[in-house]
């Protein structure tokens, strides 16, 4: 979903007050099949590592906690209770891939 799309969503009457939205960053978002997810609209409240396992699950993504930055509203989610966080209605949760090397 694009981020104009976003934004219709959350300014529509379809919007669910008690929904979050996950955006998830670069080839994170690749599926096998090669299309890609850019933005999910999730049910709240839900556990971060359970919302990891949904992705994963209802999208064959490779969401490795271990290579993948996850902030929540701006702030890396191992800085809060990492997967134990709580994502709350009207949160904001980005996955964004890590590379490593040198």
């Amino acid at each position: 979903m694009r981020e104009e799309n976003i934004q219709k969503r959350l300014q529509s009457s379809n919007y669910s007050c008690n929904e979050a939205v996950v955006k998830i960053m670069g080839n994170l978002g690749r599926m096998p099949n090669g299309q890609r997810v850019e933005s999910e609209f999730v049910s709240t409240p839900v556990r971060l590592g359970d919302l990891l396992d949904f992705l994963q699950k209802k999208y064959s993504l490779d969401l490795r906690r271990d290579s993948a930055l996850i902030t929540i509203n701006g702030v890396e989610a191992r800085a809060l209770s990492d997967l134990e966080t709580s994502v709350e209605s009207g949160d904001e949760v980005v996955f964004i891939p890590m590379f490593h090397g040198g």
